[in-house]
């Protein structure tokens, strides 16, 4: 499906989100693990969910729906078959779900769209195999093949910061034969961490060091609140434009996923958080007050990448319009991501006439007079989509967007959202 957007006068009007879907990867996985049964509100019909639902049940979950979530019941033992679990374009459900099954002497296959075939899988699988789990398929081949358990103890240092792969490692040491130590070289998103704590499950945390010691998972009851990376889009078009104020509802405000939103304030951005205090939650929660702002610069290095990683493009494009030029530093993963975002958003602000030059990793940009008028190929990747409907509201001329139908990998009611505030 191909869609025209174009800038309207302005911007008025409330956000409600989708479910954190980082949230909700771990809690289905958890909920397979568990010793009991669990319940997760509310229902998420983001692709990208619906994939790790589909491989829970693979594995043997009976999954009931209600009006408000799901209910999991976990399976004894998981269960596996020469079916083939399908990822689709869900790097979480893939990597996450090796840590998962690594407890349990199954075999399983895994595949995954074009895109997922082309992300890098040996940064899960090495330390799965140190752990102990046998991949049985040849190195590059599709579908992947994994044979657990692998219940060694392990003490691992990832060269990467990825919360894919710290996720996989901890779920694999769940019920391990001794202690886990995993180590990253800057921090990544912590909602692993904070649903093992929730769970009562012995984790310490020193520096960049986690020590889990195995415990049983017990079966829980939690509401995964709005998904922060799905306000980014929304918080940035409202900074940009000229005549903007929306209300963004329910938002998790995890101290590493909030991170764009500091570093926007930090550079102008006329953002008010009103937190919601949830005792029973392992996540922070609160609403957005976002209004039309004059942004002055925004400078990220290296170590702020990895809480950034899914904001990134939003802020090159905030940074086309700041009064200042601005660098961002330590973007390699971005390479490595549903496409090449390092290149794509490259490519497609200076076909805007954006001020933007690329190399070592890394982004200058300069303020800049952008144009409409302007096609992108969101090349399977609905962050990229997103990046275009967001230049679209703000340039005369407009975007026209192509395969919008990736928006449902993450946010489904984005474009009903956008076309919502212009009538507001």
């Amino acid at each position: 499906m191909t869609l025209e957007i174009q800038p309207c006068r302005t911007l008025r009007g409330e956000i409600f989100l989708p479910p954190d879907k980082s949230t909700l990867h771990r809690a289905l996985y958890l909920a397979l693990l568990a010793r009991s049964s669990s319940h997760l509100t509310p229902r998420s019909t983001a692709r990208d969910v619906q994939a790790t639902l589909a491989a829970i049940q693979h594995l043997g979950a009976r999954v009931e729906e209600d009006g408000k979530g799901w209910t999991i019941h976990p399976p004894h033992q998981p269960t596996a078959s020469d079916a083939v679990l399908h990822a689709q374009n869900s790097g979480s459900t893939l990597r996450m779900g090796l840590g998962a099954v690594a407890n349990f002497p199954v075999r399983t296959l895994w595949d995954g769209d074009q895109s997922l075939r082309k992300r890098p899988m040996g940064r899960v699988l090495i330390p799965l195999q140190q752990r102990g789990v046998r991949v049985c398929s040849a190195e590059g081949q599709w579908p992947l093949c994994v044979e657990g358990p692998g219940r060694r103890a392990l003490h691992y240092r990832s060269p990467v910061a990825s919360a894919q792969v710290k996720t996989a490692v901890l779920f694999s040491g769940l019920y391990a034969e001794g202690e886990t130590l995993y180590t990253e070289p800057f921090l990544s998103r912590s909602h692993t961490e904070n649903l093992l704590r929730f769970l009562d499950i012995p984790l310490e945390c020193k520096g960049n060091t986690l020590h889990l010691t195995p415990h049983p998972v017990p079966g829980f009851r939690l509401t995964v609140h709005g998904d922060p990376s799905a306000a980014a889009p929304f918080v940035v078009l409202t900074l940009l434009h000229p005549d903007a104020e929306v209300v963004i509802h329910d938002v998790n405000l995890n101290p590493v996923r909030r991170a764009y939103l500091d570093l926007l304030r930090e550079a102008g951005g006329n953002i008010r958080i009103e937190e919601h205090p949830d005792p029973d939650n392992p996540e922070p929660h609160g609403t957005l007050v976002v209004q039309s702002s004059t942004l002055e610069r925004l400078n990220v290095s290296p170590d702020l990448v990895p809480a950034l990683v899914d904001e990134l493009p939003f802020l090159a494009l905030a940074a086309t319009f700041a009064k200042r030029p601005s660098r961002i530093d330590g973007l390699a993963e971005l390479r490595v991501k549903e496409s090449n975002r390092y290149q794509g958003v490259c490519t497609f602000l200076q076909k805007m006439g954006a001020q933007i030059r690329c190399r070592n990793d890394g982004w200058e940009i300069s303020p800049s007079r952008l144009r409409g008028g302007v096609v992108l190929d969101s090349r399977m990747d609905h962050r990229m989509l997103f990046l275009g409907a967001v230049a679209g509201m703000l340039v005369e001329g407009g975007i026209r967007l192509h395969e919008t139908h990736w928006a449902r990998v993450s946010h489904p009611g984005f474009f009903p959202a956008l076309e919502a505030l212009c009538a507001g």
